[in-house]
């Protein structure tokens, strides 16, 4: 977990849904995500009770562990005990709510609420996800309140004081590895009752916690054991992809050939705009729409968005692709806008815990996988060497143990 954290607790969510039978205890679950965009599990624990002390305690614990190397971004519910002790324990960490949590929140205090046909929780979500600009979205929530007639609900304007935590427009340039949901914890949890039953006494419950922990490490393996002798499959044909194919892992390829393919098939740069001292913005469309993103060139080719895809996924978006390829006719992504968390070799480094001793990767799995790595070898070599009878020999005195 120290290992996995080192390199990929940038980004975390915290979550407390799941409860033991037993005690009635809370499981409290630190997760991220990995260079393969899949869940990894960064620590563990039983609450006693989600008070602010409590919460205090173990987030201090937890970063003790982990060499006092706090996340750049958390995201939680709307927990205001947890809120608290997060800004206490973890003043530089940037707190994010958990977006499907505020819309469980807003069917529980808004209901179904609608005017026309259309309804006040489709209005949050654009908000949510959509709305780029901070005038466009203080426009577009006073439009909202007047229009469904909820000036005076106390819920809602407790959610526009923590816009800040989780309408995209004042989050557009808050890392989060392309989380805005605990959701990691809602599946990761699912998983957990196929080993677990919620009935166990707490050191039955860690035993078969441990299972669990090793084949998820172990599936691991066998993607990175794919990623040496296989290569994603290509969607169409472009410099760029051949590029990115032999950096980035399987599903970070697989989400950025989606951005470059749109980037390619349904958006168009409308106008470009000279901002002095060597900077542009180019406006680009999804071609039959209004809708358009503004990217930005600076004088040393940097180029963002409106969209604020890149800071928040890192990721670049079909936008800014669209303007690097179709502008400035590159052939190439700058390596600048290639996180090494996102590829292949995201695991690369070292880690220390908090003695400064380095940590290595759990023994078992590393002869699992040179197991695998020998066998794919050495089955190829025994096909080769049967052929002859000199072959045969030959391999024979070598490998003979």
């Amino acid at each position: 977990m120290i290992l996995d954290y080192g390199h990929f607790g940038d980004v975390l969510t915290f979550d407390t849904t799941y409860k033991l039978v037993h005690g009635n205890r809370s499981f409290a679950i630190f997760l991220g995500l990995n260079h393969h965009w899949e869940t990894v599990v960064f620590g563990v624990a039983f609450m006693y009770d989600e008070t602010t002390d409590s919460f205090g305690w173990l987030f201090n614990t937890f970063l003790n562990a982990m060499s006092h190397k706090a996340p750049r971004t958390i995201l939680t519910d709307q927990d205001a005990a947890m809120a608290k002790a997060l800004v206490q324990v973890m003043p530089d960490t940037k707190h994010l709510l958990c977006t499907w949590h505020l819309m469980q929140n807003a069917q529980k205090h808004l209901r179904n609420l609608s005017v026309g046909g259309k309804g006040i929780k489709s209005v949050i979500s654009k908000l949510m996800y959509e709305i780029n600009c901070e005038e466009e979205f203080l426009l577009e929530w006073a439009w909202m309140e007047k229009e469904f007639a909820v000036e005076n609900n106390k819920w809602l304007a407790n959610l526009f004081g923590l816009k800040h935590v989780w309408a995209r427009a004042y989050v557009k340039h808050v890392w989060s590895a392309g989380m805005r949901t605990t959701q990691l914890s809602e599946s990761f949890n699912a998983r957990l009752k196929q080993y677990l039953v919620r009935q166990y006494a707490l050191p039955e419950f860690f035993k078969h916690f441990e299972t669990l922990l090793f084949d998820k490490r172990y599936k691991e393996c066998a993607a990175e054991y794919d990623l040496l002798h296989k290569m994603p499959r290509l969607k169409t044909r472009s410099s760029i992809f051949y590029q990115v194919r032999c950096l980035y892992t399987t599903n970070i390829f697989d989400l950025f050939q989606e951005q470059l393919i749109v980037a390619g098939m349904s958006e168009n740069v409308r106008q470009c705009n000279d901002l002095g001292n060597g900077v542009f913005s180019f406006e680009v469309v999804v071609y039959n729409d209004n809708f358009h993103r503004v990217v930005t060139r600076t004088d040393d080719d940097l180029l963002s968005c409106s969209c604020g895809k890149f800071e928040i996924e890192g990721i670049m978006c079909s936008h800014t692709l669209k303007v690097l390829k179709d502008v400035m006719y590159a052939n190439e992504i700058p390596s600048h806008y290639i996180l090494k968390r996102w590829t292949r070799n995201g695991k690369d480094g070292r880690v220390e815990d908090i003695l400064g001793s380095d940590v290595i990767t759990d023994p078992r799995l590393e002869i699992r996988r040179r197991h695998r790595v020998l066998y794919r070898y050495l089955t190829k070599i025994s096909a080769i060497a049967s052929v002859s009878e000199e072959g045969f020999n030959n391999v024979l005195v070598q490998v003979k143990i």
